[in-house]
């Protein structure tokens, strides 16, 4: 094969080179992967409030903001839980859980997860302490999964 090459003067070079194998045709372009789970919309907000003491805190407000309709499980571990599991659906976008606005011990932990079928739902979790504000972990409950993840950009 003969190759020449020019630039802006008026001269110009030729080469000659090897031959080839033949070029292979261009691959096929890959199928776009199929649109993955979402987020539940609105996503799941969980408000608290309340006064910390020595001993324990005091939680005066407890309060889900999210869909209609969405499953939420609580969990609780530790002594002094007033429950072991519990399971609801809300009714409406917001929804106070009056029975969660007490006094909780240091070292009690609680899990609530928020979800729909095949959307993106929220898990946090509170670990009472004493002296100091519950510590707090948020995260993402991706469909059929059983442990929550970091979630997407923009949750």
């Amino acid at each position: 094969m003969v190759v020449t090459a020019a630039n802006s003067r008026p001269s110009s070079a030729e080469a000659v080179s090897a031959p080839t194998a033949p070029v292979a045709a261009a691959a096929k372009k890959k199928a776009k992967p199929k649109r993955g789970a979402r987020l539940l919309s609105p996503f799941p907000r969980i408000i608290i409030a309340g006064v910390v003491s020595r001993g324990a805190a005091q939680l005066t407000e407890f309060t889900i903001r999210g869909p209609r309709g969405a499953q939420v499980n609580l969990r609780c571990k530790g002594r002094g839980c007033p429950f072991g599991t519990r399971r609801l659906r809300t009714r409406a976008r917001r929804v106070r859980m009056r029975s969660l606005e007490r006094r909780w011990r240091p070292g009690t932990v609680l899990e609530i997860t928020i979800g729909r079928r095949g959307f993106i739902g929220k898990f946090s979790r509170f670990r009472f302490r004493a002296g100091n504000v519950p510590k707090r972990q948020d995260q993402c409950l991706p469909p059929g999964a059983r442990k929550p993840r970091r979630c997407p950009h923009g949750a």
